[in-house]
């Protein structure tokens, strides 16, 4: 409030003051908002399970998805299918963190280009008094 009425007494306008007071203060929190919401998204397997019927199309998190129902299924069978002790020893644990850092990699590479957003936003409100 302070802000705006010191842009407002040094002449400033309604668009100045928005675009030059409003908006970098605000701007952390929209950084926020846009990284909740790409994680979201990123994460979103129930709409290609709604929607999508042609499998070029699914997404990253339904396709492993698939993925581990398959070895799953592959790993609870194995002795009905063959004597194989390749496929009855088979990794579903380790496979399915393997699954979780593909899933989350793009996160954590973009998270470092959001968290200057949020220490700016962190001290870029304070008024000095």
């Amino acid at each position: 409030e302070s802000l705006i009425e010191s842009a407002r007494i040094d002449g400033a306008g309604e668009f100045r003051t928005f675009f030059k007071i409003v908006i970098p203060l605000a701007l952390p929190g929209l950084a926020t908002v846009a990284l909740f919401n790409s994680v979201t998204i990123w994460n979103d397997y129930w709409v290609p399970l709604v929607f999508i019927t042609k499998a070029s199309l699914y997404n990253l998190q339904y396709s492993m998805y698939i993925a581990l129902l398959n070895v799953q299924y592959i790993a609870e069978n194995s002795g009905r299918m063959s004597n194989s002790a390749v496929t009855s020893q088979l990794p579903v644990e380790t496979i399915r963190m393997a699954m979780c850092i593909i899933g989350i990699g793009p996160i954590v590479l973009a998270y470092p280009f959001f968290q200057k957003y949020f220490i700016k936003g962190l001290t870029i409100g304070a008024v000095k008094g």
